[in-house]
């Protein structure tokens, strides 16, 4: 813990295979937070295993305190089964005024309130370019990628794993958002809860007439959503005064999640088309017109980002006149 502030770079990929239960120290808690800068040097750490009960702050960052950082780092083969434990996430379980880029996860989490395939729970901090895909099982606030955002903004990631939340409050990729940005994300995964379910996001709020709007722009969701109670849809389970724009969700008919006036239901053909996701930017034409943020799979498929896929981006020759043509 008292290293706990400074900087560290992984220089080979590491398997925890050998550690079962509590072996594993986990890395910042709420009494001393990891505030230092973790960088991964694009390695992996597989099989973190934990075991307990009671525990918060889980994850193999339990706590990331302001100015904290965790980037270009691979975790594989996760499997955290914190029972009823809080602020459960595989990467890390809480995250305040900190930074994660370029990281992901994959595996198992399980735990009580706020549980996230990579976080548990965000607060202020920015998370991008990063991906989880985990198979995520909570009470409340259960998110494929973030089980609780609030305040934090979220960019250029994806969650793919299915959710499964006891109670309420459960997203394909975040559980439950406040005042929180959310761009260029998707969730591909299925969702299974209570009440507040949403292929995204299961419930979409501020906390007060002061705080800054909830906005979701540029995403999709192409998962089924089911719960017993009430609050489900397709993209989002419930909206409270957070602008959604740009963002679409698989029809019901074709296995997506209900329609319940957030987004825009779109078919499975229409999923594969370019022109089906207005405001989108394939080709580099709103970002800064040299990199587009979406590529459409050539071979049929939905949509992805390109950053995961090593897509370049479309080069044309000429300058467009009638003179030299693209």
């Amino acid at each position: 813990p008292c290293d706990w502030d400074k900087h560290f770079k992984l220089i080979a990929d590491v398997n925890l295979a050998a550690y079962t239960g509590t072996q594993v120290q986990i890395i910042g808690n709420g009494t001393t937070k990891f505030t230092g800068i973790f960088d991964g040097n694009d390695h992996k750490i597989g099989n973190f295993t934990r075991s307990s009960t009671g525990d918060t702050f889980v994850g193999l960052f339990g706590y990331i305190g302001e100015g904290g950082q965790v980037k270009n780092l691979g975790l594989e083969n996760v499997d955290v089964n914190a029972v009823d434990g809080r602020y459960i996430g595989g990467l890390a379980g809480y995250i305040v005024s900190g930074v994660i880029t370029n990281c992901y996860c994959t595996g198992y989490i399980s735990g009580n309130r706020y549980v996230g395939g990579l976080v548990g729970e965000n607060y202020g901090s920015i998370v991008s370019k990063c991906y989880a895909a985990a198979y995520v099982v909570g009470s409340t606030y259960v998110g494929g990628f973030v089980g609780y955002d609030s305040y934090g903004d979220i960019a250029h990631c994806y969650s793919t794993g299915d959710v499964n939340s006891v109670t309420e409050y459960a997203g394909g990729f975040i559980g439950g958002t406040n005042s929180g940005g959310v761009a260029n994300c998707y969730a591909r995964g299925n969702v299974i809860g209570g009440s507040y379910v949403g292929g995204l996001i299961g419930f979409n709020r501020n906390n007060s007439s002061t705080s800054p709007r909830p906005t979701i722009d540029n995403c999709y969701a192409a998962g089924s959503v089911n719960g017993t109670g009430s609050y489900l849809g397709g993209l989002v389970g419930h909206n409270s005064y957070g602008p959604i724009r740009y963002c679409y969700f698989l029809d019901p008919a074709d296995g997506g999640g209900p329609d319940n006036g957030y987004g825009t239901a779109l078919s499975d053909t229409e999923m594969r088309q370019h022109e089906s996701f207005v405001g989108f930017d394939f080709w580099g034409e709103i970002s800064d017109g040299t990199h587009e943020i979406w590529a459409m799979p050539l071979h049929s498929g939905y949509p992805i980002l390109s950053i995961f896929e090593g897509y370049s981006p479309y080069v044309l020759q000429g300058n467009g006149t009638s003179g030299n043509p693209y």
